[in-house]
C-alpha cells in the first residue's frame, strides 16, 4: 500500500505527462544505487567484521544483477532498432535473420556516388554478416534504404588516400562491390574503420 502522501506524488507526476512507464522503471534504476551503497559499505567495514563477508556476496550479487539488466535492455534496445531498420529495408534484405546481430551504427557519414559526382548523407549499420547503408532523412522526411553489402572472408575496409575534392575517406570491399564512404574527420573514420573490421 502507499501513503497519501506518495499517492499525491504520483498524481503530480501523473498531471505532469508522465506515462506509467516511467514508474515502472524506478526500481530497476534503483539497482545500480545499491550496488554504489554497498560498495562504498566494503569501503569502510574492517575485513574482520562479521557483515564484511555479507556485505561482499551483497555487492557481487547486486554487480551481476546490474550487469544482467544492462546486457538485457541492450539486446532489447538493439532489437527494437532492428526492427525499425527491417522496416526500411525489407525489400532489399532480411535483417531479422536470427544470426544477423547489429554490432554498430556509424552516424554522420557520406556515400559518395563519383558517377554521379555527388555525395549524400547517410549512416552505415554494421551487422554480424552484412554492412546496410541508409541515406539520413532530412526536414521531416523518413532514413530511405541506400545498398547493402554481406561480408564474406574477402570483405575488408580500408582507408582511402585524400582526393581533389573529398577528405577522410574509406572504402569498405565484399566481393565484387564496394562502396566509398566519406567521414567528418579523421578519427570518425578511424572509429569506423575499427568498428566495421572487428566484425
Amino acid at each position: 500500500m502507499t501513503s497519501d502522501s506518495e499517492n499525491s506524488s504520483i498524481k503530480r507526476k501523473n498531471k505532469a505527462g508522465d506515462r506509467v512507464e516511467s514508474f515502472l522503471i524506478t526500481p530497476i534504476q534503483r539497482l545500480p544505487r545499491y550496488e554504489m551503497l554497498l560498495s562504498q559499505s566494503l569501503k569502510y567495514t574492517n575485513k574482520g567484521n562479521p557483515d564484511f563477508e555479507l556485505l561482499t556476496k551483497a555487492h557481487k550479487l547486486a554487480k551481476e544483477v546490474n550487469k544482467k539488466n544492462n546486457d538485457s535492455m541492450g539486446k532489447y534496445i538493439s532489437s527494437k532498432r532492428k526492427i525499425g531498420l527491417n522496416e526500411i529495408c525489407s525489400k532489399y534484405i532480411n535483417l531479422m535473420l536470427s544470426h544477423r546481430l547489429l554490432i554498430a551504427e556509424i552516424k554522420d557519414l557520406f556515400i559518395l556516388d563519383f558517377e554521379k559526382k555527388e555525395r549524400k548523407s547517410c549512416f552505415v549499420s554494421v551487422f554480424t554478416d552484412c554492412l546496410v547503408i541508409f541515406l539520413t532523412g532530412k526536414h521531416g522526411n523518413k532514413d530511405e534504404y541506400y545498398t547493402h553489402l554481406l561480408f564474406n572472408e574477402l570483405s575488408y575496409a580500408i582507408s582511402v588516400d585524400k582526393m581533389k575534392y573529398y577528405d577522410h575517406i574509406f572504402k569498405v570491399i565484399c566481393m565484387d562491390t564496394s562502396v566509398t564512404l566519406m567521414a567528418p574527420d579523421d578519427q570518425s573514420k578511424d572509429k569506423a574503420l575499427k568498428q566495421i573490421t572487428d566484425c
